[in-house]
């Protein structure tokens, strides 16, 4: 026997299971660039063993950006659009757009840098997850084992540093819609029991900062940097205790990596510091690049020099 669609039957499946999962309040975002740095699109695979791990190298190499907590989060759709008749009647248009705006405060979230670095998004190629109180991570889903991000209109990304008062302390908003094209019905959420890392834990999945590596200079055998990260101050913030492991040096002119040997940082606590390495072609090009982990989660732009 055939099942045929009844359109007199227009409604159905009201009934709800106990085991139905509804969304918390977002406590921080993940921002998702659309490509990852090896070009492929970001998911989260359920049916994958190694899930959790893949989740972590992409955190590893910056192909998801999760924020510090956020507050006085409103994350709600706009009003749908009609058309209305003389007759009195109206035809649905268009679903509205889906807008969220949310608040970081203090020292670890309301920062001018952090504002500078936010305002790139906008006009990018990118998505979002939520993570919400429980630790839980919402995205969306067509076909329930594959988790992706949720589409923004990044043209409407924006940020507001609001000063501290007397009653009040730094704040900064951030505001986006989703792409017109998101759908709620393809919300859904990963429970946090069935994640193997806790994304409420700053310590495991943790913010990037961004890093700058400057006054690059190398001889044959030798080079020297200075590494430090804005927070807010006219001067850079120092970056010390850099291990060697934190550093990678690439010949360029030969397209071959160069073993760091040695690695000190010139006086304590200074960020600046002198390494050397096997001897290498005067007039060749070398590039230096930061390696991030749990100590330094460090995001980068590698830097260049002549031999």
């Amino acid at each position: 026997m055939s099942i045929a669609c009844k359109c007199d039957l227009s409604l159905g499946a009201w009934g709800t299971p106990s085991c139905n999962t509804v969304f918390g309040v977002t406590k921080r975002l993940v921002f998702v660039p659309n490509k990852k740095s090896n070009g492929s699109k970001f998911s989260i695979n359920l049916t994958s063993s190694t899930v959790w791990t893949d989740f972590q190298t992409d955190l590893a190499n910056f192909d998801i950006l999760p924020t510090s907590f956020i507050k006085d989060v409103e994350d709600v759709r706009g009003d749908d659009t009609f058309k209305s008749y003389n007759d009195g009647s109206a035809v649905f248009v268009r679903q509205g757009q889906r807008k969220f705006t949310g608040y970081f405060v203090g020292t670890e979230g309301a920062t001018a840098n952090l504002k500078a670095e936010l305002e790139t998004i906008r006009g990018s190629k990118m998505g979002v997850l939520f993570v919400d109180g429980n630790g839980s991570l919402v995205g969306k889903s067509a076909n329930g084992d594959v988790m992706e991000a949720i589409q923004i209109d990044t043209n409407t990304f924006t940020t507001k540093l609001i000063k501290a008062t007397d009653s009040d302390p730094q704040m900064l908003m951030i505001s986006f819609e989703m792409a017109i094209s998101e759908k709620d019905e393809q919300i859904a959420v990963i429970d946090y029991r069935d994640i193997t890392i806790n994304l409420l834990d700053t310590d495991l999945f943790k913010s990037p900062y961004r890093g700058y590596l400057k006054q690059f200079n190398a001889n044959e055998t030798a080079g020297s940097v200075a590494i430090s990260f804005r927070a807010g101050t006219v001067a850079n913030c120092p970056i010390s205790d850099v291990e060697i492991a934190n550093l990678s040096l690439l010949n360029k002119t030969t397209g071959l990596p160069v073993t760091i040997l040695t690695l000190t940082e010139d006086t304590p606590d200074s960020g600046l510091y002198s390494f050397t390495y096997a001897s290498q072609t005067l007039l060749d090009k070398l590039e230096l690049g930061f390696v991030a982990n749990n100590d330094f989660f460090v995001k980068a732009e590698k830097v260049t020099t002549l031999v």
